[in-house]
């Protein structure tokens, strides 16, 4: 087959907020195997169900993976009306419309839904959740919107994720890149000891997610397995690094009255063949790459 027939056969993907963390890196990756679209603002308003109807019209993808959100918490919190816009109206837009085209819908959900339920073991999809916060709810929402509108869509809920580097100077730090940072300018660093939760190489859902566009539709936790509180992790990980601890100071405040629990339980997704690394194991694969 030649190299035009190739790309002429290739299957389309829309990716929305892809701009942001997760959605830049599925933009870069999926393109060796995709036709990808990442349209901007102007070119489709997600708030706009009119615009999305005309922009997947006019591309016809065979999925699409919704990432565009509002995600930071205290933004949530002091925009409330437009974090439900952007996180529920117009998740609901997109599911309607991808029925509408016939598109695979996946949705990046998050494990903050998890937040505060009570659950002292891994979560799992099936668990009563009530989130205290709006982003949590805003993501609960949209979930159970989805699921009613687009029984074959996918919501996946996501872990904390990390990448070794920045993808670009604007985007925020993330755990790993927030140790370099403390490290090459010898300031102090400190994570709690009452705080557990899945934390995931992004590079590894990037790759996962391809098995999830096939998925049987329903709700599936998405991430990396992990054992340690985010201190006890960050000084394993340190250690990994060969480099001393004395940076690193134990948060015992946080948390305190009320452990958090967001680690979560991956049955669900394995059984789909998806398989990620335990979180420190992954970790230990990105030094061993870095050599």
């Amino acid at each position: 087959m030649k190299k035009g027939d190739v790309m002429k056969n290739r299957k389309k993907i829309v990716i929305t907020g892809a701009s942001g963390f997760l959605g830049i890196r599925l933009l870069d990756k999926f393109s060796e195997e995709y036709e990808v679209y990442g349209p901007n603002r102007m070119q489709m308003d997600i708030t706009d169900l009119d615009c999305i109807k005309r922009y997947l019209n006019d591309v016809r993808p065979q999925y699409i993976i919704h990432c565009a959100a509002v995600s930071d918490i205290g933004q949530c919190e002091k925009y409330p009306e437009k974090s439900h816009e952007i996180n529920v109206t117009a998740t609901v837009a997109i599911a309607n419309a991808a029925k509408e085209q016939g598109s695979k819908l996946v949705f990046c959900s998050s494990d903050q839904i998890y937040l505060k339920n009570g659950i002292k073991t891994p979560h799992i999809e099936t668990e009563e959740v009530s989130p205290p916060h709006l982003y949590g709810m805003q993501k609960a929402e949209a979930e159970k919107q989805i699921v009613r509108i687009l029984p074959d869509a996918v919501c996946l809920r996501l872990s904390w994720m990390y990448d070794i580097q920045k993808a670009s100077n604007a985007e925020h730090e993330n755990l790993y890149t927030n140790i370099i940072k403390a490290l090459k300018e010898k300031k102090t660093m400190s994570y709690p000891v009452y705080d557990n939760r899945s934390i995931t190489n992004v590079w590894e859902v990037v790759e996962q997610i391809k098995l999830a566009l096939q998925f049987p539709g329903g709700i599936y936790n998405f991430g990396s397995p992990n054992f340690y509180s985010t201190y006890e992790l960050v000084a394993k990980m340190l250690l990994s690094m060969k480099e001393e601890k004395t940076l690193l100071v134990k948060d015992e405040t946080t948390f305190k009255d009320e452990p958090r629990n967001l680690c979560m339980d991956m049955s669900k997704a394995k059984a789909q063949g998806v398989r990620f690394h335990e979180t420190l194991e992954g970790f230990h694969l990105v030094l061993e790459s870095l050599k």
